[in-house]
């Protein structure tokens, strides 16, 4: 480029310590050290615990399908686009009473993410075509879905046992030993990663966020990028709540 430096007009190769610039990485340095140094506290302090494999294979078979993993982070792109979506339990919910009503793993687990695709969907419809506040909208959302599992199930719970096969092992198996709710996580990671920083989406998106009277006047369909991250909530919600009543063995 015209403006880059003659060293990087010259095909050579920046130095270590421009590309790695701490002062630009503060915050995410100082929360890595400072999770560290309490690791290194906990590990003297009860090595009988945080030495031994257990007590990560227990994080990693829990953290991953709740709040803390895949739905924090597709709920991230609902918050890049300035929206909320507080009906993701529910959302929950509803996938994994679809998965279960079916009594077939292969075709509930389908069913299942469906449902909570269609129900991410309604979410960003009411948002976008109503014209509703998605803290408001959601909010209902949450109760009405909530509601309606509810009444469907009669307040009766269910056993997973039918779902013993290729679904339950692809996922809450284990992976060279580590849990299989781990790899999909980082696979949702990677995935959404890509998608806002590798994709013209995550532009749509950033975009939106940032300006949505100027996203459209840039050509973006801020309605349809809107309810699209709305049906993605939809859709992680579902898997998260069927992979996490399939490691309880109960909904």
């Amino acid at each position: 480029p015209l403006g880059a430096s003659p060293r990087r007009r010259a095909g050579r190769r920046q130095p270590l310590h421009e590309l790695i610039s701490f002062r630009r990485y503060g915050l995410q340095t100082g929360t890595v050290v400072m999770a560290f140094v309490l690791w290194i506290i906990l590990a003297v302090g009860a090595p009988a615990t945080w030495l031994h494999f257990d007590i990560y294979s227990s994080l990693m078979s829990t953290v991953p399908v709740t709040q803390s993993g895949i739905i924090a982070l597709t709920l991230t792109l609902v918050v890049i686009a300035r929206e909320i979506d507080l009906s993701f339990g529910s959302v929950m919910a509803v996938g994994t009473w679809v998965f279960v009503a079916t009594g077939q793993p292969e075709a509930g687990l389908i069913a299942g993410l469906a449902a909570g695709l269609g129900v991410g969907l309604l979410n960003g419809l009411i948002v976008v075509r109503f014209g509703i506040p998605s803290l408001v909208a959601t909010i209902g959302s949450w109760f009405f879905w909530a509601g309606i599992v509810l009444v469907g199930t009669g307040g009766v719970g269910a056993d997973t046992g039918f779902a013993s096969g290729f679904v339950t092992t692809l996922l809450t198996g284990r992976i060279g030993g580590v849990p299989a709710e781990m790899p999909w996580m980082l696979g949702f990671a990677i995935v959404l990663w890509a998608l806002l920083n590798r994709h013209r989406f995550g532009a749509h998106v950033y975009l939106v966020g940032d300006n949505e009277q100027s996203a459209r006047m840039m050509g973006v369909r801020s309605d349809r990028v809107r309810v699209a991250v709305f049906a993605l909530m939809g859709l992680a919600a579902a898997f998260a709540g069927i992979a996490s009543t399939l490691e309880a063995h109960y909904f």
